[in-house]
Order: C-alpha cells, then structure tokens, then sequence
C-alpha cells in the first residue's frame, strides 16, 4: 500500500462507514439548490489540493477532523503528510477568497468554516 492510500484510509476511519459517492451524486443528494458546475469545481478542487477522494465526505463533516494530522509511526512520512495537509488547506482557502472577491461577495468570518459543507458553500454563494 502507498502513503497516499494509507493517508486516505486514516482520514476515511475519522468517520463513520458509507459507501463512496461521484461527484455527481454529492451534487444531486446534498447540494441540488446550488449550481451544479460551482458545486463540482468546488469539489475538484478540494480532492485535487487535499489529494484525497472525497466520495466518503458528506456536508456535515467537520473539517477539523478532516484537516487534523494523520497519525504514523513513520517520521519522514509524517513530515510529507504535514507538507501536503498544510499546502493543500492553505491554497483551499486561498482560491476561496480569491473567487469570492472576485465575485462581490463578502470575505468569510473567521469560524465560518466548520464542515464540508459550509466550505461548498461558501464557494457556491454568500
């Protein structure tokens, strides 16, 4: 197994069980009343600066389990997945306010930002 499957299976077991979903099918079952091109660049761009499928994620997930280090007895790898955990969640939020001032809208409060879902959105609307 690969550090990066292993990440992904850390980050998985901080949630309960389910069953992976598309993108598609985030869309249709949690986020049908925004649109549907925002909602899947927005998810885009969370798996590919996260790298992590984020098929088990669901709107309710707190980001503060998600974002939390993963655990591994491994020091060189622990320094990798700090580097990727911090990059990635740094240009999240970077892209973010980028698109909402791009946009009008106003700049997010600090703790705006507790789950999966305030994040998609946040990105879809103000």
């Amino acid at each position: 197994m690969n550090a990066r499957d292993s990440r992904q299976r850390q980050l998985e077991g901080r949630f309960p069980r389910r069953a992976h979903l598309t993108k598609d099918d985030m869309h249709a079952q949690y986020f049908s009343d925004l649109p549907k091109d925002d909602v899947l660049v927005a998810l885009e761009l969370f798996e590919r600066e996260l790298m992590i499928q984020i098929g088990f994620l669901r709107p309710d997930d707190s980001l503060t389990a998600l974002l939390g280090p993963v655990m591994t007895r491994n020091p060189i790898r622990w320094l990798f997945y700090r580097g990727l955990e911090g990059d990635g969640v740094a240009e999240v939020g970077h892209q973010l306010a980028i698109r909402r001032e791009q946009l009008g809208w106003s700049p997010l409060e600090r703790g705006d930002l507790r789950t999966f879902g305030d994040f998609v959105r946040a990105w879809c609307r103000t």
